[in-house]
C-alpha cells in the first residue's frame, strides 16, 4: 500500500490538520486520538484496516473556543457541586455546541482530504464512516467509546463534513459531558480528532475480545459474529453467535449459536449507499457464521493485534470475500487485576 501525504495549503503558511493513516506515528495520541493511532500501528504492520484519514484535535480546541461563553460553563461545571447543577451546565453546554459553524479553513481542508479519499476508493458511490478518536478513547483506564456519535454509510462531501461537525457537537453533549464529569475528566482536556474511513460492505462482521472479559481469564478468547455489517451486533440489536477459544493450545472450546434475527447490508438509492436492516433469512438464522478454520485464523489476528499494541483488545473485525479485516482495536478495560 502506497504512502500518501495529507493535503496542505498550496502556501505551506498553515499546518495541516489533517493525515492519513499512513503519516500518522505512535506519538500522535494528543493530536489524532487512539483510535486513529492504533489503526495507523496496524496498517504499518501490515494489517488489512479501511483507508482514510484523521482530522486533528487542533480543529477540536477551534471548536470549543469558538462556543462562546464555553470556559465559564466548563468551569462550574468541573466545580458543580450537586447534581442539579451539573444537569443545567451540561444543558448549557449542549446548547452552545449545536449552534456552531465551522471554519473556512477547516473545511477546505477537509474537502481536500476527502477528496484524495474518493479518489483511492474504486467502487462508484462508496459510503465513508465517520467516528471520534479521542486522547480519552480506547485507553486502559477509560473507556469513551459511546460517548461521541459515530456516522455510517455517509455519502458526499457536504455530509461528511456535516458528520465531522457533529462528531465534535457530541462531545459537549448533554450524556458526554455527564459522563465525563462522572469519571472525574475535564472536558478542557479532552482532545478529539475526527477519524473519515471507507466503509467495507462486509459479509460477515463481528467482535472479538483477546481475554475473557466475562471470567477475566486472558487464556481465553471470546468471538461474537453475525451476518453482514457489525452495527445490529454492536448496538444490541441482534444476538450474535458466541464462540469461546482457548489460546495455547489454540483450540476452539465452545460454540452457541445466535438468532441473528436481523442482518445490516450496504443498499445503493439515487447513486449513494445507506444501511439497510432487514430480517435475516432462516437459512441464515439456523447456521453458524463462522467454521473452524475462520475462528482459528480470527483468533490469530486478534493475537496478533494484541502484540501489536500490547495487553488485552477488544477488536471489531469484519470479513469481505473471506479477507478478514480489522476496523477498530481498543483495550480491554474491563479486566480485574489478578
Amino acid at each position: 500500500m502506497p504512502r500518501y501525504n495529507s493535503p496542505t495549503k498550496s502556501s505551506g503558511s498553515t499546518r495541516s490538520c489533517i493525515s492519513f493513516f499512513e503519516t500518522i506515528g505512535d506519538d500522535d495520541l494528543e493530536r489524532f486520538g487512539g483510535k486513529a493511532v492504533n489503526l495507523a500501528r496496524l496498517r504499518r504492520a501490515g494489517l488489512k484496516v479501511p483507508i482514510g484519514f484523521s482530522i486533528s484535535s487542533e480543529c477540536f480546541s477551534e471548536f470549543l473556543a469558538g462556543l462562546d461563553g464555553s470556559d465559564r460553563i466548563l468551569q462550574q461545571l468541573e466545580s458543580a457541586t450537586d447534581l442539579e447543577e451539573a444537569l443545567n451546565c451540561a444543558a448549557n453546554l449542549e446548547s452552545l455546541g449545536s449552534s456552531w459553524r465551522m471554519s473556512g479553513e477547516t473545511k477546505k481542508q477537509i474537502i481536500d482530504a476527502f477528496t484524495l479519499l474518493r479518489s483511492m476508493v474504486h467502487e462508484h458511490g462508496a459510503g465513508y464512516a465517520v467516528r471520534s478518536s479521542a486522547n480519552v478513547e480506547d485507553s486502559r483506564h477509560i473507556s469513551f467509546a459511546g460517548q461521541a456519535e459515530s456516522f455510517l454509510c455517509v455519502n458526499g462531501t457536504e455530509n461528511v463534513i456535516d458528520s465531522v461537525r457533529r462528531t465534535w457537537q457530541s462531545a459537549v453533549s448533554f450524556r458526554s459531558a455527564l459522563y465525563l464529569r462522572e469519571m472525574g475528566v475535564p472536558l478542557s482536556s479532552v482532545k478529539m480528532g475526527v477519524i473519515v474511513q471507507v466503509m467495507v460492505d462486509a459479509d460477515i462482521s463481528g467482535v472479538m475480545f483477546t481475554a475473557n472479559t466475562v471470567t477475566n481469564d486472558p487464556s481465553q478468547i471470546i468471538i461474537e459474529s453475525t451476518w453482514g455489517l457489525g452495527e445490529p451486533l454492536v448496538s444490541g440489536k441482534v444476538i450474535p453467535d458466541t464462540f469461546l477459544l482457548h489460546r495455547k493450545p489454540l483450540k476452539i472450546v465452545q460454540r452457541l449459536l445466535g438468532s441473528k434475527a436481523t442482518i445490516a447490508t450496504i443498499a445503493m438509492s439515487n447513486q449513494q449507499q445507506r444501511i439497510m436492516l432487514e430480517d435475516t433469512p432462516l437459512s441464515k438464522r439456523t447456521a453458524f457464521t463462522l467454521d473452524d478454520a475462520e475462528l482459528l485464523n480470527l483468533a490469530r489476528l486478534g493475537m496478533k493485534v494484541e502484540n501489536i499494541l500490547g495487553g488485552p483488545q477488544d477488536i471489531e473485525w469484519c470479513m469481505k470475500d473471506s479477507q478478514l479485516i480489522v476496523l477498530q482495536a481498543r483495550p480491554v478495560t474491563t479486566m480485574k487485576s489478578c
